[in-house]
């Protein structure tokens, strides 16, 4: 019983993370913080090889 309920919390998180990567996938590369009247933003820069 307790090894269906550890089971299910894997799959929740999971996918909660999946559908978080997938709702946030073109801003993955920046960090905006804001905190009254300061804002701090941060890019990623790399190259993709294509």
């Amino acid at each position: 019983m307790l090894r269906n309920y550890l089971l299910f919390g894997l799959i929740v998180i999971c996918f909660t993370v999946l559908l978080l990567t997938w709702m946030v996938r073109d801003s993955l590369y920046e960090l905006q913080l804001r905190q009254g009247n300061s804002e701090l933003v941060a890019f990623l820069a790399c190259d993709s090889k294509q």
